[in-house]
């Protein structure tokens, strides 16, 4: 069972709230005359445009970045996609979107799916001989982690990167990424805050987890959001009792 399912359990539970148990990872909740689907990750309070715009991070580039500071970024559509999408090609062959990352980055760089997360398919790359390797891999058609859209993007030299809980525009929780060490200092809470209110001009946070970094000279940098935020890990290092709050604050906000 995945630890948002398990946290939505402990929560519906202790408030005595209808539910169905169709499969460990499905859930539908009853409460009056409203029905909620949660499955896996994914929850009933975000809209299908707003989650179909932060699953593409290309497009929540193009969104947000006169806005909110974040890496330039460019899009490259598999030169080798399906003929009915032949006609969005910009680049005829691999070497053709190699030159033009050439042209546009210097290394160090990053090359990454634009629709894949958690780091699948990720490429850091200090040499530019890798590049060529990164565009194989990640349009790599016989592969699980296939994605017909790979982004490159400029390097920040990160020294910590947080994600961030977001529920109904308000921050709920920040914790370091990799570490699941939650955040208590103002100062960077602080700064987390100023960005997620200025993303919260241009679009509503409803229930997403959105990753910003701060680089060696303290600027913060916005990543990327997600709408389907995976709280397994964080419950593996920390009280399973955070996320329980966190879907309590959410019913509050959207069904009670």
């Amino acid at each position: 069972m995945r630890g948002n399912i398990k946290a939505l359990l402990f929560f519906l539970q202790d408030y005595n709230i209808d539910f169905v148990q169709y499969d460990k990872n499905f859930i539908e909740v009853k409460c009056g005359s409203k029905k909620l689907l949660f499955i896996n990750c994914r929850v009933p309070f975000n809209d299908h445009s707003t989650s179909s715009l932060f699953t593409d991070k290309y497009f929540t580039y193009l969104f947000l970045k006169d806005h909110i500071k974040m890496p330039t970024t460019h899009f490259y559509l598999d030169p080798y996609i399906e003929k009915k999408f032949s006609r969005y090609r910009k680049f005829k062959d691999y070497q053709s979107i190699i030159d033009d990352i050439n042209s546009h980055f210097t290394i160090p760089l990053v090359l990454k799916p634009n629709r894949l997360s958690r780091r699948r398919n990720f490429f850091l790359i200090d040499d530019s001989a890798k590049i060529e390797i990164a565009v194989r891999r990640i349009f790599d058609h016989k592969s699980k982690n296939y994605d017909y859209g790979m982004i490159s993007q400029e390097f920040v030299n990160i020294k910590e990167e947080y994600r961030v809980i977001v529920i109904a525009n308000e921050v709920k929780l920040v914790y370091k990424k990799w570490r699941f060490i939650k955040i208590h200092e103002r100062n960077i809470l602080d700064r987390i805050e100023t960005v997620v209110q200025n993303i919260t001009k241009f679009v509503d946070l409803n229930f997403v987890g959105i990753d910003i970094v701060k680089n060696k000279d303290e600027e913060i940098f916005l990543l990327e959001i997600n709408s389907a935020p995976d709280f397994g890990p964080y419950i593996k290092h920390n009280n399973i009792q955070d996320i329980v709050e966190i879907y309590k604050f959410a019913f509050e906000k959207y069904v009670f």
